[in-house]
C-alpha cells in the first residue's frame, strides 16, 4: 500500500499598479487570477482587499467571490500599500501587494478679468468701464481715484485646495513718491458698465493686501489667498476686489 498525498495548490494573482491618485478623489484598482484546479475556478475565486495593508496585518475592507476590480478613496496625502488576499475553495490563498502614491496635483491658472472700471471722485456720477486703464490716487481735496476688478472663478476644479492665489496688475505710470496701494474684498454687486463713484460697491474696512507702487513701470502684486479660499469655499461671495491708496488724504 502507498498512500499518495495531494496537496491543494493556491491560486496564481496578480495586482495592476503601481497606483497613484489624489486626496478626496476614488482610485481604482485591479486584480487578477487563475487556479490550476477546474473545481475551484467553477466555483470562483474569494478576493479580499485590504487598502492600506501593513505588514503582517492584513485587514479586510472590501471582499467578494470575484471581486477583482475595486475602488477606494484615501483622505490624507501619504504612501500607502493595497493588498488583495486571493483564495480558492480549498483554503489555498496567494496575497500579492502594490504600492499607491497619494499626493495633491498643483495646477496654476491664470485669469483675465471679466469686469474692471475706475470710480472718480472728481466725476462721481461718471462711469468708466469702458477705459482701458484704471487709475488709483491720493488726494486731500477731492480728487481721489480708486478701481475694481473681478474675475471669474468657476474654471478652477471643484474640490480643489487653494494653495496661493494672486491679484497682478500692470502699473503703466507710477508716482514720483512710493505709495501704499490696497485691495479690500468688495461685499457687493457691481456692473462694469454702471459702477461709479457715487454708486460704489461697498468692501471691507480692512486691507486684503497691500504692495507698493514701483520706481518704474512695472507689475504689482497682492496676496489675496485667504479671499479666494473664502470665495470657492462658500464663506464669502465673490464680488471682486476695490483697490486703493491705503492713506487716501
Amino acid at each position: 500500500v502507498q498512500r499518495v498525498v495531494i496537496n491543494n495548490v493556491p491560486p496564481t494573482a496578480s495586482l495592476n499598479g503601481p497606483y497613484s491618485g489624489q486626496p478626496g478623489q476614488p482610485i481604482s484598482f485591479a486584480a487578477t487570477a487563475t487556479d490550476p484546479a477546474p473545481a475551484d475556478m467553477a466555483a470562483g475565486l474569494h478576493f479580499a482587499w485590504d487598502f492600506d495593508y501593513s505588514p503582517n496585518v492584513f485587514t479586510t475592507q472590501a471582499s467578494g467571490i470575484g471581486l477583482t476590480n475595486v475602488t477606494y478613496t484615501y483622505a490624507v496625502p501619504d504612501d500607502y500599500v493595497v493588498a488583495v488576499r486571493v483564495s480558492d475553495k480549498n483554503g489555498g490563498s496567494t496575497l500579492i501587494t502594490a504600492p499607491v502614491t497619494v499626493r495633491y496635483t498643483t495646477t496654476t491658472l491664470s485669469l483675465s478679468s471679466v469686469a474692471d472700471a475706475y470710480l472718480n471722485q472728481d466725476a462721481a456720477n461718471n462711469n468708466y468701464g469702458s477705459d482701458t486703464i484704471m487709475y488709483v490716487k491720493a488726494d486731500d481735496s477731492g480728487h481721489q481715484r480708486r478701481s475694481l476688478v473681478k474675475f471669474d472663478l468657476s474654471s478652477v476644479p471643484s474640490g480643489s485646495t487653494i494653495v496661493s492665489a494672486s491679484l497682478k496688475m500692470y502699473a503703466d505710470s507710477v508716482p514720483g513718491t512710493e505709495r501704499t496701494h490696497g485691495v479690500y474684498k468688495i461685499t457687493a454687486a457691481w456692473v462694469e458698465s454702471t459702477a461709479k463713484w457715487s454708486l460704489a460697491p461697498s468692501a471691507t474696512a480692512t486691507s486684503t493686501a497691500i504692495s507698493y507702487t514701483p520706481a518704474s513701470p512695472g507689475w504689482v502684486t497682492w496676496n489675496v489667498t485667504a479671499d479666494v479660499q473664502a470665495f470657492l469655499g462658500g464663506s464669502a461671495t465673490n464680488f471682486g476686489w476695490l483697490l486703493k491708496d491705503v492713506n487716501e488724504n
